[in-house]
C-alpha cells in the first residue's frame, strides 16, 4: 500500500509459481500484507506464539532460543507454502485458485505447535472468549500429540472471516502437526 503494489505482483499464486517458475512469491507472499489491520492482526498473533515458544515472559521455559525460532519461521514458510501449492492443484479447480497474501499460514502451524508442546491434559481454547470450547491436549494411541484447538481456530477464522485463504490456514496446520508427530526433522 506504500507504493501501490498490486497483491497480485507479490501473492503466492499457483500459475505464476508452477508454470512460470515464480519461487520467490512463497517469500513474497508470506510477508506481504493487503493493508495496516492484516499486519496488525498477524503481529499481535505473533508475539503471543512467540512468547509461548521463545520464552521471555518469565513463567515458561525457553523451549526455542531465538535463532533456532527464526530458523522454525523461515522454514515454516517454506513449507508451508510447498503444501499450500499441493492444496491448491489437488482441492481446488484452477478458475477457484487465488492468489493469498499474509503469514497467517505459518501462525497457524507455529499455534499447533505452540498449543502441542502443552503437557497432556491441558487445556487450550480456540476461541478465548467462549470457554466452554476450550479442548484438552491428548494423546492419540498414547503417543501421538494431539488437540482439537488448532483445527477449531482454522473453522472459527474462516466462518468470521471467509475471504481468508482457506488453502494456507490448512497448509499451516497440516505443517504444525507434521513437525510435532516427527515427520518434518
Amino acid at each position: 500500500w506504500n507504493h501501490n503494489v498490486s497483491p497480485s505482483f507479490v501473492a503466492q499464486e499457483y500459475k505464476p509459481i508452477c508454470e512460470l517458475g515464480h519461487a520467490w512469491r512463497l517469500l513474497s507472499g508470506a510477508t506481504a500484507h493487503f493493508d495496516i489491520w492484516h499486519v496488525g492482526l498477524n503481529m499481535a498473533a505473533l508475539y503471543n506464539l512467540s512468547v509461548d515458544l521463545e520464552g521471555g515472559d518469565g513463567k515458561n521455559t525457553t523451549l526455542y532460543s531465538s535463532p533456532e525460532y527464526l530458523g522454525i519461521n523461515l522454514s515454516l514458510v517454506a513449507l508451508v507454502g510447498a503444501v499450500w501449492l499441493l492444496l491448491q492443484r489437488n482441492l481446488l479447480s484452477p478458475e477457484k485458485r487465488g492468489p493469498t497474501v499474509g503469514y497467517s499460514g505459518v501462525l497457524f502451524a507455529l499455534s499447533v505447535i505452540s498449543t502441542l508442546h502443552q503437557p497432556t491434559g491441558v487445556q487450550t481454547c480456540p476461541i478465548p472468549f467462549l470457554e466452554q470450547a476450550c479442548f484438552s491436549n491428548m494423546k492419540l494411541a498414547g503417543v501421538v500429540p494431539f488437540s482439537w484447538s488448532p483445527l477449531i481456530q482454522l473453522v472459527v477464522a474462516q466462518v468470521l472471516l471467509p475471504r481468508v485463504s482457506w488453502t494456507g490456514h490448512l497448509a499451516g496446520v497440516i505443517v504444525g502437526y507434521a513437525y510435532m508427530w516427527g515427520m518434518i526433522p
